[in-house]
C-alpha cells in the first residue's frame, strides 16, 4: 500500500556523492540526539521530512532544531546565502 504525501527535504548545498550523503548522515543522527528528537527520514543522500507525520505546533520545534543541528555542524551555508540572510 502506498500513501500520498509531501516531505521537506534537507540536503547539503554543493556537496555531490558520498560528501552529501555523509552531510546528510551527519545531520539525521543529530536530530535524534537532541533533548527532544527529531525523526527524518533519510535517504539518498538527503534528509526528508514527512508533512504527514509533523503537526502544526511542530514546526516552530523542528525549524529551531534543524537550524541548531546545522549550525553546529560541516553543513553549512555559503558566505553570499549568509549574507544575503543576514546569518551566520
Amino acid at each position: 500500500m502506498r500513501l500520498s504525501s509531501h516531505a521537506v527535504k534537507l540536503e547539503a548545498h554543493g556537496a555531490t556523492g558520498a560528501d552529501r550523503s555523509k552531510a546528510s548522515e551527519k545531520i539525521h543522527r543529530q536530530l535524534l540526539l537532541l533533548d527532544l528528537p527529531v525523526l527524518g527520514i533519510l535517504r539518498e543522500g538527503e534528509v526528508l521530512f514527512d508533512l504527514r507525520t509533523v503537526e502544526e505546533r511542530d514546526i516552530e520545534y523542528i525549524a529551531e532544531a534543524v537550524e541548531k543541528v546545522i549550525d553546529n555542524s560541516y553543513f553549512k551555508r555559503p558566505a553570499d546565502d549568509r549574507a544575503r540572510t543576514g546569518k551566520k
